[in-house]
């Protein structure tokens, strides 16, 4: 790759702002800008129970507005009983007009206890299918919010209220629709629905049909990694995803009319491995760079786009590979490049280096680019950083500006 100049700066100079958990709340430039995806799930895995919605009982509604209505005082403990402590303010700072807003934790952290021996990449894990696709009543199907942000991105809390309430078993992801409103034959031939299969290196392959939208964008969302692709003739589209989570749900929106689907699957192999994800939003010419063990530009440990690999490079524990998700199709397209790294097979130790570059092009030169990074580490929870720069002015065009600390490297010790 022909480069001109470079121009190093710290993330710092264009106000990264670091998320301490997964994603941030709508105060976030960059939640408010791709939104987040993360249900809330309780029990120790897919197979335990989610907590339904709580409905206010039929016989206590309206006795709010009644004006007899009294409202029962609370009883005294019994003498003896337990008494719960009295909540307490900390001590600390006056909270100030600038302070940063409170950061919603949507899903668990992942364990912080390192797997015992790395998972087998060749399981096989039963996929997990919202909709009628895979031996799931024709039930199974969950619309997408309709009121979706401007531009065709969701707002960030209809993507977690969608997901709040499913249904209490992985493998009846979506409550049941009642009798009376079963669906015609017509809406169950133009029911969308997605598969999600577990393949190696703890890739998921998704396979989404939507027979009622041919050559449609659609949005594809996963642990709040986002992009966007585009139907065929027929309303279908496949992708490899890298997963981010071991329970990994994925939630495919359609912006023209609120339609979707939901799938999910268990994918252990994650266990084995380091992932670092770049996104953004349109012509950004952004670029996830990946130098292992002291490799220069250009040379064999140098991976990225242009030099991206397969995953059979991480199976065997030899080196990463990178993954670009996003066709670039329809309007404001949401891109994303994913590193993959096998820490816990690779034989050498040594040090992967993590940068993002921004190349100036005459579509991007002295515009303003938003950027996300993600990353996923076994035993750690995830961490994320938001990036808000102005490239340099369309004099600087062919140079790229190199960012250092969007993204931590990846130390390893030998084995």
């Amino acid at each position: 790759m022909s480069r001109i100049r470079k121009i190093a700066m710290a993330g710092g100079t264009f106000g990264v702002a670091l998320s301490i958990g997964f994603v941030m709340q709508n105060g976030d430039v960059m939640a408010a800008r791709f939104g987040t995806d993360v249900p809330v799930i309780e029990g120790d895995d897919l197979g335990g129970p989610v907590s339904p919605p709580i409905e206010t009982p039929p016989a206590m509604a309206g006795l709010a507005e009644d004006p007899n209505f009294v409202e029962p005082a609370e009883e005294e403990p019994a003498a003896g009983a337990p008494m719960e402590p009295e909540a307490t303010a900390e001590a600390g700072a006056d909270a100030t007009a600038d302070e940063l807003p409170a950061i919603r934790f949507l899903s668990a952290p992942p364990s912080d206890r390192a797997p015992d021996a790395a998972a087998p990449d060749d399981a096989e894990v039963a996929p997990v299918a919202a909709g009628p696709g895979a031996d799931a009543p024709a039930s199974d199907e969950v619309p997408v919010p309709g009121n979706l942000a401007a531009g065709g991105l969701p707002d960030p809390f209809e993507i977690a209220s969608l997901v709040t309430g499913l249904a209490s078993r992985a493998g009846d992801l979506i409550p049941a629709t009642p009798a009376s409103m079963a669906a015609t034959p017509q809406a169950e031939a133009c029911a969308t629905t997605m598969d999600a299969v577990a393949g190696r290196a703890a890739m998921v392959t998704l396979t989404l049909s939507a027979p009622c939208h041919p050559e449609t964008q659609v949005t594809l969302h996963h642990q709040g990694m986002m992009f966007t692709l585009s139907t065929d003739a027929s309303g279908r589209v496949e992708a490899d995803v890298p997963a981010l989570d071991t329970t990994a749900i994925f939630i495919a929106s359609f912006a023209n009319d609120g339609d979707g689907a939901v799938a999910a699957v268990e994918v252990p192999a994650l266990a084995n491995y380091d992932r670092a994800v770049l996104q953004w939003q349109g012509d950004a010419s952004l670029q996830l760079h990946a130098r292992e063990f002291g490799a220069n530009y250009g040379d064999e440990g140098h991976v990225w786009l242009a030099s991206a690999r397969a995953e059979e490079q991480a199976i065997a524990g030899q080196g990463g590979f990178l993954t670009r998700l996003g066709d670039g199709s329809g309007p404001a397209p949401l891109f994303a490049e994913v590193y993959t790294f096998p820490s816990a097979t690779v034989q050498r130790g040594g040090e992967v280096l993590l940068t993002v570059e921004a190349e100036i092009t005459e579509a991007s030169c002295g515009r303003e680019v938003s950027a996300q990074s993600i990353q996923i580490r076994p035993g750690s929870a995830p961490s994320a950083l938001d990036l808000v720069m102005t490239l340099p002015g369309c004099d600087a065009v062919g140079d790229f500006v190199v960012l250092n600390t969007m993204l931590e490297d990846l130390t390893l010790a030998a084995r």
